[in-house]
């Protein structure tokens, strides 16, 4: 498979109170927001499509991000973003054809980058799917199989995801990079990642 046969699902629906903006819109750098890095580290991956869930009240706040003019990325509103994460993936997935292989990107860690995707393309092999991992801790994004993708499809809104990924071969791929285990909820853990800003 080349890169062109991936897709990939950036999760940016939560509603975010603790900033006041969607933490899509946090500055990443001097000249990237998050989402302006993840969707730039995705293209230059070579994704076939990149679909990015927000909520209705993100629409307000898109107009500041200046997506890469690319035909390969659609932004879809998941209407009901507390029902949680599963929705937001089903949601991405809708607009996905067929089950070629996904990532699932989660917005609130900006950190992806191209070498880190080839790696877990790499490391997918015969497992439902892949994930870095920081010493054993699972990390971000979470790559998909096939087979996970077209399981996926087929299954209610209303599961929890870390409880259904349970019951298939996840791999964890060892890398040496922390960051992978960021998760960037509150103004204080932002600080923490980025205390130049």
């Amino acid at each position: 498979m080349g890169s062109s046969d991936y897709n990939a699902i950036i999760l940016a629906a939560g509603r975010s109170q603790r900033f006041g903006e969607p933490k899509f819109s946090l500055r990443f750098d001097a000249n990237n927001t998050f989402l302006e890095k993840i969707i730039a580290e995705y293209v230059a991956f070579g994704c076939n499509k990149i679909v990015v869930v927000i909520n209705q009240e993100c629409l307000s706040f898109i107009h500041k991000i200046a997506l890469l003019p690319s035909d390969r990325v659609e932004m879809v509103i998941n209407p009901n973003p507390e029902a949680g994460r599963f929705s937001s993936i089903n949601a991405g997935l809708a607009v996905l054809t067929g089950t070629n292989p996904a990532f699932i990107q989660n917005v609130d860690n900006p950190f992806v980058n191209e070498a880190l995707l080839r790696l877990l393309v790499h490391s997918l092999k015969e497992y439902d799917g892949v994930c870095p991992a920081f010493q054993h801790k699972g990390g971000h994004p979470l790559l998909l199989s096939e087979k996970l993708v077209n399981n996926l499809k087929s299954m209610d809104n209303n599961l929890d995801f870390k409880q259904y990924l349970k019951g298939f071969d996840i791999h964890k791929q060892e890398v040496s990079d922390t960051a992978v285990l960021a998760n960037i909820n509150t103004v204080d853990e932002y600080k923490q990642w980025f205390s130049a800003t």
